[in-house]
């Protein structure tokens, strides 16, 4: 198992970071070309896409991968259901784009609508076979078929956006995606369709995939329906600038997050039996996302005038003091991705979604108190929602799995001293290089990160015992596979 899992994390980091670099670089250029009005429609539009997504997969793909054994005949009855929904949803969709271009007085919702929401058709389809591609833990062949996949994307995107077709550019780019990520997925896992049609199976895999369908409810009305929320409140080109901002926090955020749920959620599904086993699983995983992400999350706070004139460019500068405050709550909904994955695995779908349904209704009634305060007040009430849902699902851990609270509070201090090592440096040769011009934006913030990793190297190979023994722990993990690579190795040995 411990091969597996971490055959596992190396290919699907592989995939999460080429991914996160693919579209960092298209959305860095699509916001040179494009304006807040694009992006602003463009995140009305893609909120209906992902709720007819929603529904049209039912959970019953997540379903697959928790279930014990299933068999030739939960996979065609999970794939006729997904098509069959997705074909509805579709019509519906379709039937009801210009009601939708009329709510938000929006004449280009009405065109974009039916030929956005063609994606869902081939996500209904592929969604069975990627389901089953993951609970085999093949995440190689998940690494080649994602990366191609939106790398012709994003040509496509950037084409069109160069050749002016505006908004057309993302939707485009969008479906050709997706597209490409059907015929990968059924050419790895064929579908048995000669199987007949099962009740039984349906029923066993629906009874997880509603209750993992409430859950994702609540995740699109935190996600795609604030945009919705947000869109009938302020105008498209604030509403714009939020969601640049909030999707620039997110990328760290299912960089690493995406790594976690997709590997531990299969690896503690196999588990779910075993008490002791998984609650230590859950506690050494939560160190170690900690361990990277908080030291990140603090130097993107820190730093978050950098990211913005990299990514999005200097007409995007009003987004800084959001984005200073949102990188706060990186390491909170990275480290609530693990907390949800153990949850998941242990099956309980249902209770998690009574929580996430309070989280909602604190976050929509944050938000519209915000949304008279601009994109700070919109920012706080996105950090402090973030981290009462992180309290809020932490107790179900601990209730239901029978740990003591320490597992939960116990990673956050033992990463302390990893922080301090990481963070001090960075923000004094920030303070050195903001008083010289030697270098762009780009390389001085690569130059800050280096300066921190080099400063904890340097303690791991003079006095490790600073910074703790699970900080220790995951540095000779990566020691050993960079020992193995190219034959150097960090330690003193």
């Amino acid at each position: 198992m411990a091969r597996s899992i971490k055959h596992s994390v190396f290919w699907q980091g592989s995939n999460v970071a080429g991914i996160a670099i693919i579209q960092i670089v298209y959305y860095a250029l699509l916001a040179r070309i494009l304006s807040p009005d694009d992006f602003g429609l463009i995140a009305i539009a893609q909120s209906f896409l992902n709720l007819a997504t929603l529904f049209s997969q039912v959970g019953m793909g997540p379903a697959l991968v928790q279930h014990r054994n299933p068999s030739d005949a939960h996979l065609s009855t999970a794939f006729w259901a997904h098509c069959g929904l997705g074909l509805l949803l579709y019509v519906l969709t379709y039937l009801s784009a210009p009601t939708i271009g009329s709510f938000f007085d929006s004449d280009a919702l009405v065109a974009i609508l039916p030929i956005l929401t063609i994606g869902f058709l081939f996500s209904s389809a592929s969604a069975s076979s990627l389901s089953m591609i993951q609970r085999s833990m093949d995440f190689r062949y998940l690494f080649i078929a994602e990366n191609i996949s939106f790398l012709a994307g994003m040509s496509t995107g950037l084409s069109l956006a160069y050749s002016a077709y505006g908004v057309w550019a993302i939707v485009y780019g969008s479906l050709v995606q997706q597209g490409m990520m059907l015929v990968f997925s059924v050419y790895r896992i064929r579908i048995p369709l000669g199987v007949a049609w099962s009740a039984s199976a349906f029923k066993e895999l629906f009874h997880f995939g509603a209750g993992l369908t409430l859950i994702r409810m609540n995740n699109y009305l935190t996600n795609s329906g604030v945009n919705l929320l947000l869109g009938r409140l302020m105008s498209l080109s604030v509403l714009g600038l939020f969601e640049r901002s909030y999707r620039t926090m997110m990328i760290p955020g299912k960089l690493l997050g995406d790594v976690i749920d997709k590997v531990m959620f299969p690896a503690m599904s196999k588990l779910q039996d075993e008490e002791e086993a998984l609650t230590k699983m859950y506690e050494r995983n939560l160190s170690y996302s900690l361990l990277i992400t908080l030291p990140l999350g603090l130097w993107l706070s820190f730093h978050a005038e950098w990211i913005v004139e990299i990514l999005l460019g200097a007409q995007w500068l009003e987004t800084i003091p959001a984005l200073e405050i949102l990188f706060l709550a990186v390491p909170i909904r990275v480290t609530m991705r693990l907390t949800d994955s153990v949850i998941r695995a242990k099956g309980l779908v249902y209770r998690s979604a009574a929580r996430k349904f309070l989280y909602t209704l604190v976050l929509f009634a944050g938000l519209y108190w915000g949304s008279d305060h601009g994109l700070t007040g919109l920012s706080w009430v996105i950090l402090g929602a973030s981290v009462f849902q992180y309290i809020n699902m932490s107790s179900l851990a601990v209730q239901r799995m029978q740990m003591s609270w320490a597992v939960q509070y116990r990673p956050f201090l033992q990463a302390v001293p990893t922080v301090v090592f990481f963070i001090i440096p960075t923000l004094l040769l920030k303070k050195f290089m903001a008083e010289r011009t030697f270098f762009d934006q780009s390389s001085n913030a690569i130059m800050t990160i280096i300066a921190g990793i080099c400063t904890i190297l340097i303690v791991y190979r003079l006095c490790p015992v600073l910074l703790g023994v699970r900080s220790v722990a995951l540095i000779a993990k990566v020691d050993l596979q960079v020992k193995k690579s190219i034959g150097f190795s960090l330690s003193r040995r």
